[in-house]
């Protein structure tokens, strides 16, 4: 490519990077909106089945692996339209997630998959970052669509549960080991991948129903109104360790409602429900919860070292969830 005389940064990728690189990229590429996943079949066909023929020939590569090489994938694209940056991924990729990587990239990456590369030439100019920016919109909106599956069908099913629920669905249409591009494409895929679709509106509306459910609980608490909220927080925290759930429950409730922009509540009912072992629940209040601590970055209202401590615990959760 043109401009290899650019001064390349090497960034080393953390987990920090990995979480959210797929917020950055849906803010700049958009989702695939309800209503128009037909429109995407055939990119989501191809990148799916060569995910499947990667896990049938391994079928120790769980599918939480698939969400790493997702989320890699998305840092090379970045990377790609970016000036003079590339990633280090060395400590980060493990055989699953290297072959699961690979498979991606195959299916629609013309600067990694040199077959991919002779046919999109022909339309594209693979050195203007504008072209770039257009050739991977689509392939952008279907990865964060696949890692959203990834996600539901392992709560769902467990470690295997994504691949177990392809198989399901296509599994018929899904031959041989071959490694394939968007140029070869199965339109019989279309009516399987509708249905997978409205699984994972269903479980987006449930989620976002969480608060919901907890202002019908509480209808008597206003935003910021309650006098009571700081000893909410502090008899919390002691029910809490002293695995009365029930009772921490309801003060972490009650706290979410009252300050609807702090981490605190929505943190507490992490811990909770990962007491209680809903992991569902307990990994969409955590992220809420970040979303939340890491908003008060921005006027230096709190310090780094209490998000970095939310971080350790996060990945904490979800090793425990690994396992």
């Amino acid at each position: 490519m043109k401009g290899m005389d650019i001064i390349m940064k090497t960034v080393k990728v953390n987990n920090y990077k990995m979480e959210k690189i797929a917020d950055k990229m849906a803010k700049k590429f958009g989702k695939i909106k309800r209503g128009e996943e037909n429109e995407y079949t055939f990119e989501l066909f191809t990148m799916e089945s060569n995910l499947m023929k990667i896990h049938r020939v391994h079928p120790n590569f769980k599918s939480r692996r698939v969400i790493d090489a997702i989320n890699i994938f998305l840092l090379k694209i970045d990377a790609y339209l970016s000036d003079g940056i590339e990633y280090d991924f060395s400590k980060l990729i493990d055989d699953g997630t290297e072959a699961y990587l690979e498979a991606l990239q195959l299916s629609c990456d013309p600067l990694y998959n040199g077959e991919l590369q002779d046919i999109t030439k022909e339309n594209y100019d693979l050195d203007n970052k504008e072209d770039l920016n257009e050739l991977f919109t689509i392939p952008v909106k279907c990865l964060l669509r696949i890692k959203k599956s990834v996600e539901l069908w392992i709560k769902k099913g467990g470690i295997n549960g994504y691949f177990n629920f392809l198989e399901t669905q296509i599994g018929e249409k899904v031959q041989g080991d071959e490694q394939n591009f968007t140029t070869r494409i199965a339109p019989e895929y279309a009516e399987e991948l509708e249905f997978v679709n409205e699984e994972i509106n269903e479980v987006d509306n449930m989620e976002n129903n969480y608060l919901q459910e907890i202002k019908k609980e509480f209808p008597e608490i206003r935003p910021y109104a309650a006098l009571e909220d700081f000893k909410w927080e502090s008899d919390a925290s002691r029910y809490l360790g002293n695995k009365e759930y029930q009772k921490a429950e309801t003060l972490y409730k009650k706290l979410c409602l009252a300050q609807p922009e702090h981490h605190s509540g929505f943190e507490g009912l992490a811990d909770v429900y990962t007491k209680l072992g809903q992991r569902q629940k307990a990994e969409w209040f955590m992220k809420e919860a970040f979303k939340r601590a890491r908003a008060f970055l921005k006027d230096d209202s709190i310090d780094i070292e209490i998000i970095e401590d939310m971080e350790r615990k996060y990945e904490k959760m979800k090793n425990n969830w690994r396992l």
